[in-house]
């Protein structure tokens, strides 16, 4: 899928873009307009399947520089610039030029854009470093912490594979840090509650095929490969099963282990936690479901 994905984005690339949307008229950005500035490429999705920025780029830089005037400059790699216009229309931006006719909606702050089936997500970065965080969006974290994303995609990414889901299973982890510390080294040691469900699409509702909770601690370190600001996960301590559960528990948890118990515990809010993370990531990948539902129970609505 991969090599697909990455064939693709080099035709798009090499090719000119070309939008599927329609055309409509825009108005011209006001000097105050939230969306001047530059944006870059962060993440991209193919048929549903989150695909690294990085591969796709081939570590270079994908950025649009939105100026006051209503000009835009659009920037693959350090050499490639191309100039352009742009407009804003209700609730989306549209970049056009010699070889450029791009749409992007906006998502809560972010925006993306839809090429010949390839969703690729953009981040608002400053001026001078133009090296934001990841979006990590699909694995139901909209947040700007490149830690905190880490550990969703790590959940997100590694549990799953002790459940053996097909191509067609849609992962969705749950988190709940419990503690969070910045070592000397520049490493950070999250220990928590992370939880993987797996679903199927039926219709509008996301069927759960298998899931389970996985307490413990990751240890994660800066990844010096890639382009933006992030972490990833070098090492994870697991809560152990039957017997060994307390005393690995209060290894990992330590003075928190009162804390781990409690929140390991609650049901309530462990399930609101869940459905608000499936809410982030039908809103960041654009999958037509309304709501999500275990085998025995009733279906629990998703809110947007």
């Amino acid at each position: 899928m991969k090599k697909v994905f990455v064939v693709l984005c080099c035709m798009i690339i090499s090719l000119g873009f070309v939008t599927l949307v329609g055309c409509g008229s825009g108005d011209a950005p006001s000097s105050d307009s939230q969306y001047i500035g530059k944006w870059q490429a962060v993440s991209a999705e193919f048929k549903g399947e989150a695909v690294d920025i990085n591969e796709v780029l081939e570590g270079e830089q994908f950025i649009i520089d939105l100026h006051d005037d209503g000009t835009a400059t659009v920037s693959e790699g350090t050499a490639d610039e191309s100039e352009a216009t742009w407009t804003e229309t209700d609730k989306s931006v549209k970049v056009e030029g010699d070889d450029i006719n791009m749409e992007f909606a906006d998502n809560d702050g972010k925006l993306s854009c839809k090429i010949l089936g390839v969703k690729m997500f953009f981040q608002k970065v400053d001026e001078e470093s133009a090296v934001p965080t990841v979006f990590y969006g699909e694995y139901g974290y909209m947040g700007d912490d490149p830690v905190e994303g880490a550990v969703y995609e790590y959940a997100a990414t590694e549990f799953p594979k002790g459940y053996e889901p097909d191509e067609d299973t849609i992962s969705i982890p749950v988190v709940d840090i419990i503690d969070k510390v910045e070592n000397e080294d520049g490493s950070v040691d999250v220990s928590g509650v992370f939880e993987i469900y797996n679903y199927k699409i039926e219709g509008d509702t996301l069927m759960t095929q298998s899931g389970g909770s996985h307490p413990g601690k990751m240890h994660l370190v800066k990844d010096e490969e890639a382009q933006v600001e992030a972490y990833k996960v070098e090492s994870f301590d697991a809560v152990g099963d039957g017997s060994q559960f307390e005393p690995t528990a209060k290894e990992i948890f330590g003075d928190n282990y009162d804390k781990f118990m409690e929140v390991n515990s609650d049901e309530e809010a462990l399930t609101a936690l869940r459905t608000e993370t499936i809410a982030n990531y039908v809103q960041a990948t654009g999958i037509e479901v309304t709501k999500y539902q275990d085998y025995g129970w009733d279906p629990v609505e998703i809110t947007k």
